[in-house]
């Protein structure tokens, strides 16, 4: 399974600005996101 409409524009926008970060807990459109090389906010854990 793939990712939805929604979650494809969401990662086209991040692509078409570089400035944005991706913000997701969905692993599917995480690993999307990583094979287009879009940038992913990742939050620091303490």
């Amino acid at each position: 399974m793939g990712i939805g409409y929604t979650d494809a524009h969401l990662l086209a926008s991040v692509l078409l600005d570089r400035r944005t970060s991706l913000w997701t807990r969905d692993k599917r459109l995480k690993v999307a996101a990583e094979k287009a090389d879009a940038r992913l906010y990742e939050p620091f854990h303490n």
